[in-house]
């Protein structure tokens, strides 16, 4: 929820409703349903994810196509049907507003799920998990976005990008946290490259997010908006703060 309101806060000057973010965001929660079914049907497809001696790219392969690609083209599906006929949705950074919260209510329903193997698992979502999943719904609505920016004639393609490459970084994501699982020891190495691809997935995300607000709104990127409203706030506090100039207030 803290997440919901940190990218539904930046979208000044004009802000979502905030009952129709919720309202995606409780999309996020069928999609989430709708995958965990989905995933059901196919795990005994994906039992080989627990062998030390699978290769990484069957590895990557059987999380791409068995958790990845269900799992987003999940969310893709909820996003796209709630904003059908959404009148709110009328410009294209609404669309990282309204994937962002599609994709944290999805991970709402899996924390429900996770959560009560006990805090270890609380923490490792908290710090990566959900995040990620807000930097997937980041990229995803990027690729809405430039599609309603553009036009028509990019929408199919970058309707199967906004698919696709969210469900390629799932893929990695989770395939290292598989290949970290099944290797003896603590895989020093793994966990590193497992940090730098979350790195690479912020800095992607954030770099996409504020190119597309300053090419929109042509104004700062909302990630820079506390900062430079705070230095506002400290200038105007320091010319209020100026004695009058004497004379009165006549002009010369």
């Amino acid at each position: 929820m803290l997440l919901v309101h940190v990218i539904w806060a930046v979208d000044r000057p004009r802000r979502e409703p905030l009952g129709n973010v919720l309202r995606y965001v409780g999309a996020g929660v069928l999609a989430g349903a709708l995958a965990s079914g989905a995933e059901a049907m196919v795990w005994p497809l994906l039992s080989g994810l627990s062998d030390p001696g699978l290769a990484w790219p069957a590895r990557f392969a059987l999380v791409f196509f068995g958790v990845g690609l269900i799992e987003e083209a999940c969310k893709f599906l909820w996003l796209y049907g709630a904003a059908r006929a959404d009148r709110a949705l009328d410009e294209p950074f609404d669309w990282i507003v309204y994937s962002v919260s599609v994709a944290l209510g999805f991970a709402a329903l899996e924390n429900m799920r996770v959560l009560w193997q006990g805090a270890q698992a609380g923490w490792a979502r908290a710090l990566f998990a959900v995040p990620v999943h807000a930097l997937l719904g980041t990229l995803m609505g990027h690729h809405m976005a430039r599609a309603m920016r553009d036009g028509p004639g990019t929408a199919r393609r970058r309707g199967l990008l906004a698919i696709f490459e969210p469900a390629a970084w799932h893929a990695l994501y989770d395939g290292l946290i598989f290949q970290m699982r099944v290797s003896p020891g603590f895989p020093t190495a793994l966990f590193l490259g497992f940090l730098l691809l979350v790195v690479v997935l912020w800095s992607t995300a954030i770099r996409r997010t504020a190119a597309l607000w300053h090419s929109e709104k042509d104004l700062p990127p909302p990630f820079l908006a506390p900062v430079q409203t705070l230095a506002r706030l400290v200038g105007a506090r320091g010319k209020s703060d100026e004695p009058p100039a004497a004379g009165g207030g006549g002009e010369g």
